[in-house]
């Protein structure tokens, strides 16, 4: 896509309302910067001795996304609170994007746990302990699919997926909906922009001499004729789904969608893969439970080892079987180790005790029972203030996560939903004018989590701060 086409298109994203204006806004967002590099001058002074040897100042991209005049960088972090360089203290309502939702360094068993395990039992023995046993007899029960594999992150899960759906349909290609994140996955980091047309989103995704259309078809979410067109010529291996699409905002299914997608990747022999790495916000089930989702193949990371490194994908017992023959796993002469699923670290015993500890005692029914009943408090609260200042802003929730769209209903597609987010001067002034008033929320998105030890307090601080920011907006 062209520079003035690429212009263009994030004009059409911004957000206009009656009562708020963007050029004065954008005033706010100059002062807010301003007190921001006022208030860590020790980040600044680390973000220029990092850039010495940190492409950006970070040694991972994604710590780079907060779009602020230099990198912000944290001293420590306890439950709920982080606290800067500079000693700022801020209630973390980002909580690492999900890795930490059960809270930075908690007082619980896989804490307690993980601590004497490093000491006295090792981190990576290249064999598997009775953890890898009991994680995967658990995502059994609460999932449904007989076989369970782990990975270091939900990206390596959900490549590893593809390799065995590949390998037993003979077909080459993937399907994702349109503006959905599945990790750093060459396939899913696709895009359609035009009909018909199917497109790179970055530069570093580059492929020389290769269609972006060879190994991807797109489909829109919500959209069941999408769908089926994209399945139809029977070549795509694996159709990638969320419960509900949330890389934009939480976008929910329409009634019967779920029972619709199954059906066709059924008829057309596509392999239907669940993607709940950011929907693990529901419950210890994610939605799969609760909602008798029927997939081929569950994939989860993030919160799933309480922070540590690890993802799962579990799939059928039709296709382990299939797989376990195929590669020979019970003949001892065959080195299991070059079927390309998994490295070295993977399956370490750190990450499958963190799994263990976790499944078994914090993502539970009883943890998420806390997390909900505040998240409840922070929706009714932010909900409160829209009505009061009669602004067309909305809502969304899932279980302990929220997302915040600057428009007045929920959104049925990934387009509106990215409209929602108010790029161009909302999000802006939202994310800084929290970051200067002790809030953190995720940088790229208006989503909010609750952790078992965010509080009532905690919560209703934010929502005075948010009343103070939509006045702000309003005002003038």
């Amino acid at each position: 896509m062209a520079d003035t086409d690429t212009t263009a298109l994030m004009k059409s994203l911004i957000p206009r309302h009656d009562g708020i204006d963007l050029e004065r806004l954008h005033v706010l967002i100059e002062e807010e910067l301003e007190l921001y590099v006022e208030r860590t001058p020790k980040s600044r002074e680390m973000a220029e001795r990092a850039k010495r040897h940190l492409v950006g100042g970070v040694m991972c991209n994604w710590h780079g996304d907060w779009h602020l005049p230099h990198q912000l960088y944290v001293s420590r972090s306890k439950d709920c609170r982080v606290w800067d360089l500079d000693g700022n203290e801020y209630i973390d309502f980002n909580l690492g994007d999900t890795p930490d939702i059960f809270g930075h360094a908690p007082d619980n068993q896989v804490t307690s746990s993980l601590a004497s395990f490093i000491q006295e039992e090792g981190i990576a023995t290249l064999l598997p302990n009775e953890d890898a046993v009991v994680a995967a007899e658990i995502l059994a029960q609460r999932i449904g699919l007989r076989y369970w594999y782990t990975a270091l992150s939900a990206s390596d899960a959900n490549r590893f997926s593809i390799k065995i759906a590949r390998m037993l349909t003979g077909r080459p290609k993937v399907m994702i909906f349109n503006l959905a994140y599945h990790g750093n996955v060459d396939e899913t980091l696709k895009w359609t922009l035009e009909p018909g047309s199917i497109e790179r989103r970055f530069p570093l995704d580059y492929a020389p001499g290769q269609d972006p259309a060879a190994t991807t078809a797109i489909a829109n979410w919500n959209d069941l004729e999408s769908v089926e067109k994209a399945l139809e010529g029977e070549d795509v291996a694996m159709v990638f789904a969320e419960p509900a699409l949330t890389n934009t905002g939480i976008v929910m299914p329409q009634p019967g969608f779920h029972e619709k997608l199954r059906e066709l990747c059924t008829r057309y022999g596509s392999y239907l893969l669940i993607d709940e790495t950011h929907t693990l916000s529901e419950g210890p089930r994610g939605c799969t439970g609760p909602w008798g989702l029927e997939p081929d193949f569950w994939v989860a990371g993030k919160c799933i080892a309480s922070g540590v490194p690890c993802a799962v994908y579990g799939f059928s017992e039709e296709i382990g079987d299939k797989l376990g023959a195929i590669m020979q796993m019970d003949d001892p002469h065959v080195s299991a180790g070059f079927t390309g699923l998994g490295t070295t670290a993977t399956g370490n015993a750190l990450s499958t005790r963190a799994l263990r500890m976790t499944l078994e005692h914090v993502l539970t029914d009883e943890v998420y029972g806390r997390m909900r009943e505040t998240m409840a408090r922070l929706v009714d609260g932010m909900r409160a203030v829209i009505a009061k200042h009669g602004v067309p802003f909305s809502v969304t929730s899932m279980g302990n996560r929220c997302d915040l769209r600057f428009l007045p209903e929920p959104a049925v597609d990934a387009f509106d939903s990215t409209i929602g987010v108010g790029l161009g001067g909302y999000f802006e002034f939202l994310h800084l004018r929290a970051l200067n008033r002790g809030f953190f929320i995720i940088p790229y998105l208006n989503m909010f989590l609750c952790s078992p030890t965010t509080t009532a307090d905690d919560v209703d601080r934010w929502v005075e701060c948010f009343d103070e920011i939509v006045a702000d907006m309003l005002s003038g």
